[in-house]
């Protein structure tokens, strides 16, 4: 069974502060299409697909990353639904050579509730190579998966047919637009956790919406959920991991010939203001840099936060949305100040790795894809829930 057994503890841990080398994530929002309306989700459904010559230019600047010897660690299609995406298989042939050229992890987002696999799954067999790993991002919506036994059978079918069916080493987590749903979010996290060995990861879908104020308010109130949170709680995982998407780790955003820096606040957020925006590589460190002087005169310049915020383009995100007081979640993060990568430093071996090792599936090194080791999969949980 290709699903990976300690995919608990992989999508709890990051490793971009023990990874020995500058790595990239990038976020491409090339598919069209999608039948569901998840809650919160501000997707543009339509207009997100590139041309024959934008898809060429964006290869070029992939290629151009790779050559400064910096890792292609993560590439997601998206924004809308790949299953019931019109233009998948449309758009994909554009996109496999580069795939396979530097076998990043190959992330994808859905429902799962409804859309066929079996043609995906074929497509992934023929083209993809098997030192790629795939992630799924399951949309979920939090009543349904809570309330509606129908409904997470229905997830656990289509994750048992990808696991017979799918020769990929496979990881997957849950994904939930952040708004107000009136729910328990660590009852909710827990679930996750004890019917699929997953996380839930808060996705800032919002930040679509190209209304800062709307963003703003979204952010602050779940910043009031996580802020009472106790030391050490499990769904705390990435955002007081000061070292994910951090100073060795840069995520961009690619639309229609289009690169935006990629502000993260609880995930990764996609914002299409000229505030984010780059032409060439070079601008990621200037445009990263002008925090600095944006920071000056504002309790970000003497906050003991300060270069978890810089490393995640938060800052700039403070002022794209219009304010110049702290929008992060400050005492959670303070909290937990000393609690974020010790469990990172534990599972992750490191030596001989190299970029080019990576493409080769030295990442392989640190999953387990059958139950036999169960040894090995007991000291990964021991770790966790340390």
């Amino acid at each position: 069974m290709p699903i990976i057994k300690n995919n608990l503890y992989h999508a709890l841990t990051t490793e971009t502060i023990t990874k020995p080398v500058s790595a990239v994530k990038l976020q491409l929002d090339v598919l069209d299409g999608c039948k569901h309306k998840c809650p919160g989700c501000f997707v543009h459904r339509r207009g997100n697909s590139s041309d024959e010559n934008q898809f060429k230019d964006a290869v070029k600047f992939v290629d151009d990353i790779a050559s400064r010897g910096i890792l292609i660690d993560e590439i997601i299609i998206g924004p809308t639904d790949f299953l019931s995406s019109e233009n998948f298989y449309e758009v994909m042939p554009h996109l496999v050579d580069m795939i396979n050229e530097h076998s990043p992890i190959l992330a994808f987002i859905t429902t799962l509730i409804d859309d066929e696999l079996e043609p995906w799954v074929k497509w992934l067999k023929e083209s993809i190579n098997l030192n790629t790993e795939i992630e799924i991002g399951i949309a979920i919506d939090p009543h349904k998966f809570q309330n509606q036994i129908n409904y997470v059978e229905n997830i656990k079918r289509k994750l048992n047919y990808i696991s017979d069916n799918v020769e990929h080493d496979v990881v997957y987590t849950f994904l939930l637009n952040i708004k107000d749903y009136g729910l328990d979010y660590q009852v909710l996290h827990a679930q996750a956790v004890k019917e699929f060995s997953t996380t839930i990861d808060f996705i800032p879908s919002v930040s679509r919406s190209a209304r800062p104020h709307i963003t703003l308010a979204t952010i602050d109130k779940f910043n009031e959920y996580f802020n009472i949170l106790a030391v050490g709680d499990k769904i705390n995982n990435i955002m007081v991991d000061h070292s994910h998407a951090g100073m060795n780790y840069t995520v961009l955003n690619y639309k229609k010939g289009n690169w935006w820096l990629s502000p993260f606040m609880y995930e990764n957020m996609a914002v299409e203001d000229d505030v984010f925006k780059i032409e060439k590589f070079e601008d990621i460190q200037l445009v990263t840099e002008s925090q600095i002087e944006r920071a000056k005169g504002t309790e970000c310049e003497s906050c003991p936060m300060f270069f978890s915020c810089y490393n995640r383009k938060i800052i700039l995100l403070r002022d794209y949305l219009g304010v110049k007081r702290c929008i992060a979640p400050k005492e959670n993060m303070i909290n937990n100040l000393h609690n974020f990568d010790s469990a990172a430093q534990e599972m992750y071996n490191w030596s001989e790795y190299t970029p080019e090792a990576d493409k080769n599936g030295y990442r392989k090194k640190f999953t387990l894809t059958d139950d036999t080791n169960g040894k090995e999969l007991n000291r990964i949980k021991s770790i966790f829930y340390t």
